[in-house]
């Protein structure tokens, strides 16, 4: 059976740089990776190795989360929350979510790490995708609130 979690055996928070993403979002060079940061549709963690300065998570390429419901995320997350902040609200396990972190929502499967499902998190999968994105996007709307306080 094919592994459900993830389109190719990784972890969601792999980092990737601008090129191996645009490989797997269907072979866009990386100075388009870097064009769709800029634009709000990626987003990059800053770091300084071997000449890289951002890396991308690798969940921005599988499908339920690219394209238009990563923007849209993007976009209820706001200019308040930062590239890093991004990150950090895509990892935490929630309550409001039945402890599933935003990229499991949107992906409808619930990854290694997420252990036992409460009978709220099997129903937040059982959702229809377009549910389940709203709800990630009102958590970032209070994501954002809550940063900006």
């Amino acid at each position: 059976m094919a592994n459900m979690w993830d389109n190719s055996g990784g972890s969601p928070f792999e980092l990737l740089d601008a090129r191996a993403l645009g490989r797997a979002l269907g072979d866009i060079p990386g100075d388009e990776v870097a064009m769709r940061r800029a634009r709000g549709e990626l987003f990059a963690v800053s770091v300084q190795s071997q000449g890289v300065d951002r890396l991308y998570p690798a969940f921005q390429a599988w499908s339920g989360i690219n394209g238009a419901p990563l923007r849209q995320v993007l976009q209820a997350l706001g200019p308040e929350v930062d590239d890093a902040g991004a990150l950090i609200f895509f990892m935490t396990r929630s309550e409001d979510s039945g402890h599933l972190t935003p990229v499991e929502v949107l992906r409808g499967h619930a990854g290694p790490g997420a252990g036992t499902l409460s009978k709220d998190a099997e129903a937040i999968l059982a959702m229809p995708h377009k549910r389940r994105l709203a709800g990630v996007e009102a958590m970032a709307r209070a994501f954002s609130s809550q940063s900006a306080a």
